[in-house]
Order: structure tokens, then sequence, then C-alpha cells
């Protein structure tokens, strides 16, 4: 046998290759010759083979034949099991680390759940198991922290409406002191049943890096607001002065999440996040993402996130208001500006029901404002409506200020198109390939497209309008960019070669 085979790492990176081919069941197969082929391959075969396994029924299929069977459709335990019977089923569960216990119960008599429980000592199952995805539906459930190790570093629990298996996740929790990675999520509208078992969860993880609940209490926001390795904090659910409860005894002093770089809050009320944004005014906050119920106190909670938010540091900024809203309040531009004074902004979506907030002006100060733009999402919804849209002139702007802007949805009035502005400007961008618009009125498509090609030669538009006489023309202003640009690239070389002849007479 050639040396390379004796490393027994050089082997197993090998057979991880085989196991990534495909089609799957053909690597699989190729495993399980190589496991029978000799010793040394024996190992690191078996390895790869277990290393990441869905449900309980792969591992007790194992089982000595006698001890169990198949009666319609359901895996059954038909005899008493002693610690001998499992030597082969342990010999391959502690190669298992990734272990995924979704959907695969169905197929599981109760039978199978007890005599596990019952025969075996306990974290013997699963001893090594780095990631888990699991579901409290599972009947095992109640019973995983028996059968887990304390190796998890990985945990995401979806939780169901059966609520009497919830304590089971404290229990976890327990057997889990190297978690770094955290989800707990459970069906909509479910997050206040959810919120005190993610929060009793929480409180006991001190090396948690990423973590998205359904809610935390102000116990448990307070405990990871002061974690030293926290840089993800994910919530669908927000209770209010959870950062200023009547008893503060319990509040430690001093910066709250010193390394967090990304928070999002989903299905949220937007009143309630101005005040609570005040404890991460320390934090190195990278992305901010807020999914809101309602539009609240936009003036409000924009000048929140320009005053607790670095503008040093906050590069993406997502604000989105669900369109179902009633009766959405007359926002303008002014809702808006205390966000120009986060000056770093790179990516930027902002989405509120009602009337379009844009127009020429306030463009040119976005342009202006957020120079290091990449993306900037301002779009028009099915209930939008203009009021004094801004007009292709707009578009200079962002060629002019933003030089890196690539990707842009934004709606604007292309009835008339300003030439002469153009011609004036000088500038071309060759950085924006992507626009996309939805209730863009437009005029001339040629004329749009001359435009455009003028100052954005590489630009392609997407155009979600449902009407079909309003899609085709920007379909054609797309096209018709490409063959511009080419036109005005050879007009470029012609003059070129032309000062050169020049030059040199």
């Amino acid at each position: 046998m050639h040396e390379f085979w004796e490393v027994a790492e050089l082997t197993r990176l090998v057979f991880e290759e085989i196991k990534a081919l495909d089609p799957p069941r053909t690597p699989t197969r190729t495993l399980c010759r190589l496991a029978r082929t000799c010793r040394k391959f024996s190992d690191p075969a078996l390895d790869v083979l277990w290393a990441e396994q869905s449900g309980y029924i792969p591992l007790l299929n194992s089982l000595p034949a006698t001890t169990w069977r198949i009666r319609n459709g359901e895996f059954e335990i038909v005899t008493d099991l002693r610690q001998e019977d499992w030597e082969r089923t342990l010999s391959y569960s502690r190669r298992i680390k990734h272990f995924r216990d979704v959907n695969s119960y169905p197929g599981l008599h109760i039978s199978a759940v007890e005599a596990v429980i019952l025969s075996l000592p306990p974290a013997s199952l699963l001893p090594n198991v780095r990631y888990l995805l699991c579901e409290s539906r599972s009947p095992f459930f109640p019973h995983l922290s028996t059968l887990l190790g304390t190796h998890l570093s990985k945990i995401h629990i979806e939780l169901a409406s059966c609520e009497w298996r919830f304590p089971a996740v404290q229990h976890i929790a327990s057997r889990s002191p190297l978690v770094e990675d955290l989800r707990l999520e459970g069906p909509s509208g479910t997050e206040h049943k959810i919120l005190e078992w993610s929060s009793r969860f929480v409180l006991q993880m001190i090396r948690l890096r990423s973590v998205d609940v359904a809610g935390l209490n102000s116990v448990a926001w307070d405990h990871i607001s002061r974690l030293e390795g926290l840089e993800t904090v994910s919530s669908h659910s927000l209770m209010a002065n959870l950062f200023t409860p009547s008893d503060a005894s319990f509040l430690h002093p001093g910066p709250r999440f010193p390394v967090l770089r990304t928070l999002a809050l989903y299905r949220i009320d937007l009143d309630l996040v101005a005040p609570f944004l005040s404890a991460f005014h320390s934090a190195p906050l990278q992305n901010l993402k807020l999914l809101g119920t309602n539009i609240g106190n936009v003036w409000t909670l924009n000048a929140s996130i320009a005053t607790h938010c670095s503008p040093l540091h906050l590069t993406s900024l997502v604000i989105e208001i669900c369109e179902t809203v009633d009766d959405p309040p007359l926002l303008s531009f002014e809702d808006i500006r205390p966000l120009l004074l986060v000056s770093n902004l790179q990516n930027v979506r902002l989405l509120y029901p009602g009337y379009s907030l844009l127009n020429d002006y306030s463009v040119e100060e976005i342009a202006n404002a957020w120079p290091a733009l990449r993306e900037l999402s301002v779009p028009c919804t099915s209930s939008s409506v203009f009021r004094d849209p801004p007009t292709l002139k707009s578009l200079l702007s962002f060629a002019r200020h933003c030089p890196h802007l690539r990707s842009l949805e934004l709606d604007v009035d292309a009835k008339t198109v300003p030439l002469d502005a153009v011609k004036s400007s000088r500038v071309i961008q060759n950085s924006l390939v992507e626009w996309s618009v939805y209730a863009s009125p437009i005029g001339n498509p040629d004329r749009v497209a001359k435009f455009l090609s003028a100052v954005y030669p590489l630009l392609e538009i997407k155009c979600r309008n449902p009407s079909s006489s309003t899609r085709e023309k920007w379909e054609n202003v797309s096209s018709l960019i490409e063959d511009y640009a080419d036109i005005r690239a050879h007009e470029r070389e012609i003059l070129a070669v032309g000062a050169s002849v020049e030059g040199v007479s």
C-alpha cells in the first residue's frame, strides 16, 4: 500500500471528496465498499459515512436483526435489548457529528423510543454530535438531553404547538455548555409562548456567537448583552422597556454588545425599537435589519438609529414595513433625513407603504450623504402613490457622487428625458449594472435609452410592472442601452485615433 494511505487525515479527506460526488447514492456505496476493504480504510470511511445522519432509524437498523422488525411501515423493537446488542450501533453513533431529527419519526414505533431510553446509559447514543437540528414533535425530543454528549456547538430547534414538551429545551441547554450558534423558532403567532423557554436556554449559555430566537425577556437580553463573543442577534418579537425595567437591580453596568456586528428584528412594533436601540450605543454594529408590523414614529426611529449606531461601522441598513398597514400616514423625506447622518452606508433598503418619499432634490441629498453606496433599494409597492416623484435627471446624482453603486431599485418619472443635462454633466459611471423599476411611467424608449447609455453604459433594467405595455417599453430600453453604448465606445475610439494622427502630423 502506498505511504499516502498511512496518513489517516489524508485518507479521510479523499473519502470526503468521494462523498461529495453526484449522484448521492453512488459515493455512499463506494464508501461502504472502502470500509470493508481493509483496516486502514475502515475507520476513515465509517467516519465519513456516519458524520451526518438524519433520524434514528439508520442507527437502529444496525441492531441485531432478531431485535427489530418493520410492520405497517413502522420500525418496532420486538425483544428486550442487552448491552451487547448495542455494540455495533454505538460504534457508529459515536462518529456522528451532524444529526437531524426532522420529519424522520412517522416510521418510528413507540417501542423503539422506549427501548433506547430504558436500555442505554446516559449520553451514549449521540456523544459527539456538534450540530443538532430537531423538532419538538419528535418522540425522542422530551428525552433528547439524556442522549446527547456535551460537545454541541450549534443547535437549531423547531418548536411546534405541543407546549408540554417545551421544558425539554432547558434540559438540552444544560447539556450544551459549548454552544456558539443557537436558533429556536416556532410557528408565526407563538412567539409569546416560546419566549420564556428561549430565555431560559440563553441564560445558560456563555459562549454564544449567534442567536436567532422568537424573543427574549429582559433578563435574557441583559445576559447576552454582556457576552464577549456575541456577533449576531435575530429576534422575532420585542417587549417594551427591555433595558429599563422598573426593578433594574439585576442589570450590570458597563458597555453592552462589545463585538455585535448584526442585529435583525422581525415582525416587531417599531415604536418599541427607538428606546431599545439605546442599549447598542457602544456596539460596533455593521448590519441592522428591522421588519415592522406598523409604521409608528418614523422620524423618531431613524433619529435613534443615527444617534445610537456608529456611523463609522454601520454599512448595511434595512427598514421594511408590512404592506398590509391600514391607512398609512403621510410621510415625507424629513422623516428619513436623520439617516443621512450615517455616512458610511453601503447597502440600504427602505420600504414604506403609501406615498413615494423622494424627488430630484432628496435623491441628490442621499447621493451626497452616502457616497459609499453599493446597493440602494427604495421600492414602490402595489399600494404606493407617486407624489412629485424623482425624474431621470435624479440618476445623474448617483453617477456624480456614488462611483461604486452597482444595484438600484428606485422608481422615476421617465416621460421626459433631460438629454441636455447629460451633455453638461459629462459623467460616466460603469459600476451600475442593475436597475429595478415597478411603477415608473415611461415616454419614448429610444430617448430614455440614449440618456441612460450615456451615463450608465453597462446598465440592465428589470421591470416588475404588471402592465405589459410598460414592461415592454422598459425591456426595449434595456436592449437599446447596449447598442448605444457600443456606438459611443466606437466613436471614442475613432476620436482617439484621429487625435493621435493629428499629433503625429
